[in-house]
């Protein structure tokens, strides 16, 4: 069975693939886009939330009640093992070979809600020079409405920060996790949406999947192995995809 999955997905991602020409990846264009654009997130509460929108007394107002029905939740639910933990995933592209991509992440659960980090690395040799993008991708606020043991949604708003250029843009995320046989095989799927204010248009918009397999069930732990995929059109003219590998750390 899990030999059917493996193929399915090597297929999909095959043909995906196939849409995608490598030619037009390149990560010194997507630097030279980003350098030409200012903060999307200028006039942010600290240049954070809001992005565009200012800060107000009902955006702290928001930000309590989202912490009091939580609390709630968990007190509600104290007969029931409630999601508190940590995930640290490892993704690392395989293909293509012409550059690569690397995302260490860190994901914090405390019951309806999580905080979520990724760093992203896109890295490109040519002729010798080395071409690096990366971005600090916080998902500051995700709300977790459906947690079971079978299927997970997210839905998580924060901002993505790019180090050569120091723009900061507003960032939204949709994730579904699906697990099967027992929590013994993980699908998972996610976009991500970010958006710049001052020239109204995406700096990014991403798409993710991943098909993992438990290697570890302990008590408290949980690892996952397998394949991941990643594609991404940049400031709406660039795109970038990869096939690779990755581990998923879960504890309890």
């Amino acid at each position: 069975m899990k030999r059917n999955y493996l193929f399915s997905l090597l297929l999909l991602l095959g043909l995906l693939g196939g849409h995608v020409q490598q030619g037009q990846a390149q990560i010194g264009d997507i630097i030279g886009a980003a350098g030409s654009l200012g903060d999307g997130c200028s006039n942010g509460c600290s240049g954070l939330s809001g992005c565009g929108q200012g800060c107000n007394a009902s955006d702290l107002f928001f930000l309590t009640q989202f912490i009091e029905w939580n609390s709630q939740w968990i007190r509600n639910h104290r007969g029931a093992p409630i999601p508190l933990g940590a995930e640290l995933m490892l993704d690392a592209s395989a293909l293509p070979v012409t550059y690569g991509v690397y995302r260490p992440r860190i994901r914090v659960n405390l019951g309806l809600f999580s905080t979520d980090y990724r760093y992203s690395i896109l890295v490109q040799e040519i002729l010798g020079e080395t071409d690096i993008y990366a971005t600090h991708d916080w998902q500051m606020l995700v709300f977790n409405p459906v947690l079971t043991d079978v299927f997970a949604l997210r839905i998580g708003i924060g901002a993505v920060y790019e180090e050569l250029s120091r723009n900061l843009y507003q960032d939204h995320n949709l994730g579904l996790d699906f697990y099967m046989f027992d929590q013994a095989v993980k699908l998972g799927v996610e976009g991500r949406y970010a958006y710049h204010f001052g020239e109204r248009i995406a700096p990014r918009v991403e798409l993710n999947g991943e098909l993992k397999f438990r290697l570890l069930n302990a008590q408290h732990a949980k690892i996952y192995a397998g394949l991941n995929a990643f594609y991404a059109r940049y400031y709406q003219q660039i795109n970038i995809w990869s096939i690779g590998v990755g581990l998923n750390f879960r504890f309890e």
